[in-house]
């Protein structure tokens, strides 16, 4: 019986939501306790009446028959499919709220879940309407009732939309204002080539596993971009041995660039070839900076096609696995 009782909970969790009206739940609710007072649940309680469904004028008129059958009903569900893009399974009122889970992100979700409901409301407000007011509502009213009811909940809803234009097509087809993700700070990045005179050099590092293989790359270039590829361990005696007085290095490691500052920051085993490297730097004009990883492609892409090498590599031209990114960055994509 506690199991019971807990399904009834978790079927109802489906239906109640702050931005739909409770009148619209709570029909939804009754339909799914067999508490609709079609007249094939009247005659089941024991009163006899000439039963007829009021919309189709033909058929015997139970729930099944007003949510899920006739040709009004279907061209609905119809109409809510080609909006999300997904098939609606009529089996059930839980099978219909659970079409759309699939659809999107959590606002494209709430909407289909607000439209499948209202839509679920239009049918038995249309039912009404000819039984006791004699006025028929076309499928074009009963589409028009369910979009202007589902633009007041979908623009209300806090939730929000994702990155997808197909998404955006379904809110603005409905009349719904996106709401997308916020971000504190958007900011731009990409590759600048070096001032007239100066060598930059881009540096990265690449681990597969801790501990486990682990590698590194680089590239020099200058203000053409013309470029000469090693492994970053040797970047500085190599600058020193090719005689460039100007020498522009970029990380988007900060421990790296932090380690110019103090030897401290230097593990011990490497503490003198460090020093070493840094009495260099002295004799030549010498820059640090960090980069964002998003504008250190190509020494990205290196340093992940050096964890498949047994070591020390020198390319004199472009490597073909690099020649994409590095036009990127000449024009200044990356």
């Amino acid at each position: 019986m506690i199991k019971l009782a807990f399904d009834f909970v978790a079927k109802d969790e489906q239906i109640w939501y702050p931005q739909i009206p409770p009148s619209a739940s709570s029909l939804i609710w009754r339909i799914i306790h067999n508490k609709l007072p079609s007249q094939g649940a009247l005659r089941n309680k024991g009163c006899f009446i000439v039963s007829i469904c009021f919309l189709c004028g033909s058929s015997y008129e139970t729930s099944d028959h007003l949510i899920y059958q006739f040709p009004f009903v279907v061209a609905l569900w119809n109409w809510l499919g080609g909006i999300f893009y997904c098939h609606i399974y009529t089996s059930s009122i839980l099978s219909i709220l659970s079409s759309g889970k699939t659809s999107g992100s959590a606002q494209v979700v709430d909407v289909f879940l607000a439209v499948a409901i209202f839509t679920i409301w239009v049918i038995w407000y249309s039912r009404n309407q000819i039984c006791f007011c004699n006025q028929i509502i076309t499928i074009q009213q009963a589409i028009s009732i369910v979009s202007s009811k589902v633009n007041i909940t979908g623009n209300s809803t806090k939730v929000v939309m994702g990155p997808s234009v197909s998404e955006l097509l379904i809110l603005k087809h409905l009349g719904i204002n996106g709401h997308p993700r916020k971000f504190i700070r958007i900011k731009e990045v990409i590759w600048c080539p070096p001032k007239s005179g100066w060598i930059i050099y881009n540096s990265d590092g690449s681990a597969h596993g801790y501990p486990g293989i682990a590698s590194c790359g680089g590239i020099f270039r200058n203000l053409t971009g013309s470029f000469q590829v090693m492994g970053a361990v040797r970047a500085i005696e190599l600058a020193d041995r090719f005689g460039w007085s100007n020498l522009w290095l970029e990380s988007d490691s900060a421990l790296v660039v932090q380690s110019f500052a103090g030897v401290s920051l230097m593990h011990c085993s490497l503490r003198n070839r460090w020093l070493n490297c840094t009495a260099i730097t002295k004799s030549f004009c010498f820059v640090v900076g960090h980069i964002y990883r998003e504008g250190n492609v190509c020494a990205d892409t290196l340093a992940s096609k050096a964890t498949s090498m047994a070591g020390f590599c020198w390319w004199k031209s472009t490597p073909s696995f690099l020649v994409a990114e590095l036009n990127r960055n000449r024009i200044g994509l990356t």
